[in-house]
């Protein structure tokens, strides 16, 4: 059926295809078959494995295979998706004959700095428009533009004025500058990893960032729809943070997480399950023991997968469902 798609796709003159994420979820929840017990949302994290990995499951996979027979698992997840995305596709379910008994949504941290929210690659409007449009007539699936070029940072955006602690630069082009870099000296490499946990973790967040915003909303969508729900912090090598900057890294890192916590907190119900997870795994965990990023090897999504189907299966044996201490 994919094969028949793609050579369609061929003779749309706006080189378009129905949009991937959508046509899962609803071939999941919209069909008259049984539907997975869970849906599971993720970005890059829950699909990166390491080149070195011997065990080359994806994180979803490997909650899945956690849960052996007790529940089925569906995972809808792209490279930089995060809380925004999620809530209008969550959407979708008011639109479809089944709903998942529960729903996984895991908070990258990073999703809120500078980094990853000004990319202009990774605000997919598109995708959200047409999700907009299908919630406005549930009988079509809207199409997507097939191919997408890589947007830069312009040179106004480049001129932004960012506020973070521990660096002189002011700029994000500053960042952008020395990230692209190819450093020679150890003092080189030293700065270039430095700035790089800074730009990814340690920007403030503020209670008025517009992504948070959506997390509230996720919680009274899932509570109006009877569904359970995990929320958990991805893990973030803060080890490698500390190296780098010291351990005022947790510090900041810990005050971002909080934020999240707060929010959370303020939209909780019976049906909701939290878990900061930022300073569960150790930076043998990830890809490298210096990742500015939360890619893990097969170690770290072991552990990670571990953790949550056991609160999956927490969550299905206790139905006395809260959130619970971080």
């Amino acid at each position: 059926m994919k094969i028949f798609d793609d050579i369609l796709s061929m003779f749309d003159g706006k080189g378009s295809v129905p949009y991937p994420e959508l046509k899962k979820l609803l071939s999941g929840y919209n069909s008259r078959g049984k539907a997975p017990d869970i849906l599971y949302f993720g970005d890059s994290v829950v699909e990166r494995i390491s080149w070195s990995d011997k065990d080359k499951r994806t994180l979803d996979k490997m909650v899945a295979d956690r849960l052996e027979s007790r529940k089925n698992l569906l995972s809808i997840s792209h490279s930089a998706y995060h809380v925004k995305v999620y809530f209008y596709l969550l959407q979708v379910l008011n639109c479809t004959r089944q709903k998942p008994q529960v729903v996984i949504i895991p908070v990258n941290i990073r999703s809120f700095s500078p980094q990853w929210d000004y990319n202009p690659n990774w605000q997919f409007e598109e995708e959200i428009k047409v999700l907009e449009e299908f919630l406005r007539n549930p009988t079509k699936i809207p199409k997507l533009s097939r191919k997408k070029e890589l947007i830069s940072f312009t040179e106004q955006e480049k001129l932004q004025e960012l506020h973070f602690p521990f660096t002189s630069f002011k700029h994000l082009g500053e960042f952008q500058d020395i990230i692209n870099s190819s450093p020679i000296t150890e003092e080189e490499t030293f700065s270039r990893k430095k700035h790089i946990f800074i730009f990814h973790y340690l920007h403030p967040l503020l209670h008025s960032h517009p992504k948070l915003a959506f997390l509230p909303k996720i919680i009274n969508l899932c509570h109006t729809l009877n569904i359970h729900l995990l929320i958990y912090i991805t893990p973030v090598n803060y080890q490698g943070g500390e190296r780098y900057i010291g351990k005022d890294f947790v510090e900041l890192l810990s005050a971002n997480v909080n934020r999240v916590r707060q929010k959370v907190e303020s939209a909780s119900n019976q049906t909701l399950h939290f878990l900061d997870l930022s300073l569960t795994l150790s930076s043998e965990s990830f890809f490298h023991p210096d990742e500015a990023s939360e890619h893990l090897n097969q170690h770290g999504r072991s552990q990670l997968a571990e953790i949550i189907a056991s609160e999956i299966i927490h969550m299905d044996m206790d139905n006395t469902v809260g959130v619970l201490p971080l």
